[in-house]
């Protein structure tokens, strides 16, 4: 019964969201309107506010973008019959909603994000050892081909 009513709550909420995101507003009340939210989730930000007031943000940023997203798919696109403007501006809608499912996507790591783990010790080096190391290396570099020169091996064979 508890889970039923959760459900139904939150198909109310999500019935509420999209009939306030689908209102007819003019620009202006938009432009004002996706000020005062941004200013808000700034607030939030500088505040570093966690918990509810982060979910909150989210929420309301995410009213903006689908505001948006209802504005772009029903006023912006053109006509099916003008292909050469619907191509092209159709690809355009594809990539923005694109971006918009990538939002959606990260809104999931942004919302409850995990406590960073702490880093592991940092190893350091001897440097005695990467001094000689680095000295073996350069001893084998310069002896190798002095000796190979000092042996000639193909001046030391008999003439065929």
């Amino acid at each position: 019964m508890r889970k039923a009513g959760i459900i139904l709550f939150w198909a109310i909420a999500s019935f509420c969201v999209i009939a306030l995101v689908t209102l007819p507003i003019n620009l202006q009340t938009q432009l004002i309107a996706s000020i005062a939210v941004v200013t808000f989730m700034a607030v939030l930000k500088i505040l570093r506010a966690e918990g509810t007031w982060r979910l909150t943000a989210l929420a309301f940023g995410t009213a903006i973008v689908m505001r948006y997203v209802y504005w772009r798919t029903t006023s912006t696109l053109p006509p099916l019959n003008q292909l050469e403007n619907f191509i092209p501006g159709f690809l355009l809608y594809l990539a923005e909603m694109y971006s918009v499912m990538m939002l959606a996507l990260s809104l999931f790591v942004v919302a409850m994000p995990l406590p960073s783990r702490p880093s592991p010790p940092r190893r350091r080096e001897n440097i005695r050892a990467s001094m000689s190391s680095y000295q073996l290396i350069m001893r084998t570099r310069i002896s190798l081909p002095i000796h190979l020169q000092q042996q000639k091996p193909w001046t030391t064979r008999p003439p065929s």
